[in-house]
This record gives C-alpha cells, sequence and structure tokens, in this order.
C-alpha cells in the first residue's frame, strides 16, 4: 500500500469509524474523533439463521480458478454497457428430469447488480422456444443463438437481462458447453 492509499485510509478511519467486519458485512463500529477518542460506538448482532426450506441434498460446488477462453469455443460475450465480466466457468446443471446439463456460466456486474448468462447446447436445452419472464424482481430471459441458447437471470429490469442475452454471439465454430465440476 502506499503512503497516500495510507493517509487516505487513515482519513476515512477517522472520518467513518473502525471496522470489524464478518462476510462483508459491517458488525461492529466505533467512530473516533481526530484525537482517536470514541464517540460513537454501534454493533449488528450476528446469529446464524437456519433456512426455511430443507437442504438435504445440497451439495457445494468448486468453481475452477482460471475462468474458460470464449474466443476458443466459437463464442463472444461483450458486456451490456456500466456492465463488466466477472468470470466465465463450466457447470452441470440438473434439470427437472434429473439429467446434467452442460454449460457455460458468465457472470456480468455493475458493481451492484449482477447478471449470470448460461450459454447451453440448444439439442440439450429444455427452452425451444426465446421467451421472458419476471417474478418479483427477478427477470429470465432466453434466445436461440446458432447451435445454443442463452438464458441471462437476474435481478434487474427486463431491457437489463435483454441486454446480457444479446451480448452473446458466435464467432467461427462453436463447441458445445461441457460439464464443470458440480451439479
Amino acid at each position: 500500500v502506499q503512503q497516500s492509499q495510507k493517509v487516505a485510509l487513515g482519513e476515512l478511519l477517522v472520518k467513518y469509524g473502525k471496522f470489524e467486519k464478518a462476510a462483508d458485512v459491517a458488525v461492529k463500529m466505533n467512530r473516533v474523533s481526530d484525537a482517536a477518542k470514541n464517540y460513537e460506538r454501534a454493533q449488528l448482532p450476528l446469529k446464524a439463521a437456519a433456512p426455511s426450506w430443507t437442504t438435504e441434498g445440497w451439495a457445494v460446488e468448486r468453481l475452477p480458478p482460471e475462468d474458460l477462453d470464449l474466443a476458443s469455443r466459437g463464442w463472444v460475450a461483450v458486456p451490456p454497457a456500466g456492465f463488466m465480466l466477472v468470470r466465465a466457468v463450466p457447470r452441470t446443471l440438473t434439470v427437472p428430469d434429473g439429467k446434467g446439463v452442460p454449460v457455460i456460466q458468465l457472470l456480468y456486474s455493475d458493481g451492484l447488480a449482477h447478471i449470470s448468462v448460461f450459454i447451453e447446447d440448444a439439442a440439450a436445452s429444455p427452452h425451444q422456444t426465446d421467451g421472458e419472464m419476471r417474478t418479483g424482481a427477478m427477470t429470465a430471459v432466453a434466445r436461440r443463438v446458432g447451435p445454443g441458447v442463452i438464458t441471462a437471470v437476474g435481478e434487474v429490469p427486463p431491457a437489463g437481462a435483454r441486454a446480457a442475452a444479446q451480448s452473446i454471439q458466435t464467432r467461427g465454430p462453436v463447441a458445445a458447453p461441457s460439464g464443470g465440476s458440480g451439479k
């Protein structure tokens, strides 16, 4: 950390307080004066909440440490305006009939919202037509592109999910998605 960064960080600590973090949530904050005296304190209780649904049979999926080279598989991803590509990884999704379907998952983020984009082989996809669905804040958009089906899902307005689904194009021969390490 450079000296200018240390000074800026020190000024932030004096102005906004010192934080103890757990899972990227401030759980304890002491706001201090220029003389390093506490004059405000706040603490959030941490309780491990059990889910209201059963997690029996669920498995932890470990993603590969490196991203896929989409271009070598014949796909091009140009993130929608304001978003950046965070990850591109192989996955295996389990469809309702219990079969594992290999997909490529891309994760876009603008720093607040996230959109997952899945590329799957059209022959193996249960989605045979283009379509959109919205439930609460969640939007899903599916569209066919060449030999694949692109599905974008996220807590974004429909225009954002559409832009993410349209951000995937083919270039050259397309390799079918190969599965990842999980279910």
